[in-house]
């Protein structure tokens, strides 16, 4: 076994530094070697990139040329990771040019030798662009944001408004079933003004806490017809269901109509009773579950909704329609109505 000789060694080192050095300097991004907080090389790219020539760069601390707000960050994880600790290999951070330009970069650093030293190699990238790029995306976003919720806005003010002139107009109406009908359509228009508001009230400009927009709808009936609470209470299980604006505005009137019909009908005279209201979504089908229920006299027994005169129950079926979904009504013990949809998020509606 042949034993290499010192100079030979020695002859070698220089050599792959030669080769390292010749390939470097063709290198299109910027390759840097640190020892300690010193630069002791620098590429020809790193000189477009910091504007700082490799004679400049060389005398000073590399932290020089980091922005103030990432500095201590970029010391501490360049200190650290020379004393052999683990720290990010990559990451990104800002740099100050020598013409006091402000440039994005991120660096992917790790151990090394050179010369016969414990030193730091980085390969440094300007993602300036990139940022840029980034940040008028993210403003663009935050505009397109701003004017949808300035649309629901304004949608819902509508809709109060109409709702306000059907309230006014029935005022001058003394015939009390087309007052009746008045009220039913102010009801209507109120349940979907509620799906623009809730939209302009979260962040989230597309989905809707279903729960909480139940309880809003429920507690608005439960006035507008005067009902008491202790006459008939209204029970809502909502399983943390979120509902697109496409899958909100027909439930939404669903719910309007179905728990209208059952504190009017429902409960004659001084009858008390439950109205409950459950709502889930089956993740694994992609469907939602409504049903609701009261615990009044009922529909009769030859009852077909599909076949129903009312308004308000074919505006039901209509919705229900709309949405490729099913309904199903049993009057047992009251009245129970089962309604199942697809939602609005997937293609696969059938």
């Amino acid at each position: 076994m042949q034993i290499a000789k010192p100079f030979d060694t020695e002859k070698k080192l220089v050599e792959s530094e030669d080769w390292f050095k010749a390939l470097t300097e063709v290198a299109l991004t910027s390759i840097i070697i640190i020892e300690g907080n010193k630069f002791i090389y620098a590429n020809k790219y790193t000189e477009t990139l910091m504007d700082y020539s490799s004679r400049e760069l060389i005398n000073m601390n590399f932290w020089d040329v980091v922005h103030p707000d990432f500095r201590e960050m970029v010391k501490q994880r360049g200190l650290a990771r020379q004393r052999g600790e683990e720290v990010p290999t990559a990451y990104e951070f800002k740099i100050v040019t020598k013409s006091g330009e402000e440039k994005w970069v991120q660096t992917s650093a790790t151990l090394t030798d050179f010369e016969g030293r414990k030193c730091t190699l980085a390969i440094v990238f300007d993602i300036t662009e990139k940022k840029k790029s980034e940040e008028a995306l993210k403003r663009s976003l935050n505009e397109k944001e701003i004017l949808l919720k300035e649309i629901h806005h304004r949608v819902k003010n509508n809709l109060q408004i109409v709702t306000s002139l059907l309230k006014l107009q029935s005022s001058y109406v003394g015939d009390e079933n087309i007052k009746k009908l008045f009220k039913e359509s102010q009801n209507r228009v109120h349940s979907m003004a509620l799906i623009h508001q809730k939209l302009y009230q979260t962040k989230d400009l597309s989905h809707i806490d279903f729960g909480e927009y139940t309880e809003t709808v429920v507690m608005y009936l439960q006035h507008s017809y005067g009902i008491l609470q202790d006459k008939v209470k209204i029970r809502i299980d909502v399983q943390n269901v979120v509902m697109s604006i496409d899958n909100a505005i027909p439930s939404g009137l669903i719910i309007n109509e179905l728990v209208s019909n059952s504190l009017k009908h429902a409960f004659p005279e001084e009858r008390k009773g439950n109205i409950f209201i459950n709502i889930a979504y089956d993740a694994f089908n992609k469907e939602y579950w409504l049903v609701i229920r009261d615990d009044g006299i009922g529909m009769p027994k030859d009852f077909d909704i599909h076949s129903s005169t009312s308004f308000g129950l074919k505006l039901v079926s209509t919705l229900v329609e709309q949405m490729s979904g099913k309904i199903e009504l049993v009057s047992k013990g009251g009245c129970e109505y089962r309604i199942t949809f697809k939602s609005a998020d997937y293609p696969d509606r059938n």
